[in-house]
């Protein structure tokens, strides 16, 4: 300690400090395992650790050379038996005493090396996510779509015996009962046609035969008396059973649909008594 004002020494003040106090700051302040940290005075006494390491007389050449530097802190890039290393250094104004940390550039991009690792871990399992859900959503969403298209082209080509198949997703099965209630509805209409269509030929056969048939009665009886009337009895006899037959077979008890034994028999029975009617202008053979 000088006398202020003067350079005169009036005493020494000395500072004890506990080694496992400073061991704990620098440890707390260490910022990677493989970081390194020397503090040296400016004659090249090793502060801390409190031993001198096999690194430290690797590293000394270089802590020289940071003692010839004019800055208070900085940087060096040192290669040092193959190895690349960074030195970070600075001056501790009150004792002019030097930290001197170091690092490998391997340990210093280790992290780096890692989150690119990570980054492009992530990246690819992005593209396999997105090639999946592309499957997925083609199976789930286009294929039925597609399905259902084929479906269209079928009920285009008046094929309507379609079986609709099902889908889990809302949309897809809303146009499958859309598409099957289309069909089922042509079907019935298409029945309803059919039917009504039936239903029209049947009343212009009515119609015709109601046309037809009281001529045909009354033209026969008119053969009859005329038979009658001279004295052909023979002839009034097979005329009236061949009447009576005819339209026994006609009415067919009610019945759209008679054997072709019926029928043959009522187209037998016309033509007697068209044959009759028209004394014998024509002949005709039933084989």
């Amino acid at each position: 300690v000088f006398r202020a004002g003067t350079t005169e020494l009036i005493g020494i003040v000395q500072i004890s400090l506990d080694r496992t106090y400073l061991s704990d700051l620098f440890q707390r302040h260490r910022l990677n395992d493989h970081l390194q940290i020397f503090m040296v005075s400016p004659d090249g006494e090793l502060i801390y650790p409190f031993y001198e390491t096999q690194n430290y007389w690797e590293y000394k050449d270089v802590a020289g050379e940071i003692f010839q530097q004019s800055n208070t802190r900085g940087m060096l890039t040192v290669e040092i038996n193959g190895e690349k290393r960074l030195f970070f250094y600075e001056v501790l104004p009150s004792t002019n005493w030097f930290t001197i940390s170091t690092i490998g550039y391997q340990e210093l991009l280790k992290p780096a090396y890692s989150i690119l690792t990570w980054t492009i871990f992530t990246f690819a399992f992005i593209i396999i996510l997105m090639i999946v859900m592309n499957i997925l959503i083609s199976s789930n969403i286009v294929r039925p779509i597609e399905k259902l298209s084929g479906l269209m082209q079928r009920a285009a080509n008046k094929d309507l015996q379609i079986a609709v198949p099902t889908s889990n997703i809302t949309e897809i099965s809303s146009l499958y009962n859309s598409f099957d209630t289309m069909t089922q509805n042509i079907r019935q209409l298409m029945e309803d046609v059919i039917e009504e269509q039936n239903e029209k030929k049947k009343m212009e056969l009515t119609i015709l035969q109601e046309q037809i048939n009281p001529h045909f009665f009354f033209n026969s009886l008119e053969a009859i008396i005329w038979a009658a009337s001279n004295g052909k009895s023979a002839q009034v006899e097979e005329l009236t059973v061949s009447l009576a037959h005819f339209y026994r077979l006609a009415l067919s008890k009610g019945m759209d649909i008679v054997t072709l034994r019926q029928e043959l028999e009522l187209v037998s029975c016309y033509l007697t008594i068209m044959k009759m009617q028209y004394n014998d202008l024509f002949d005709y053979r039933i084989t």
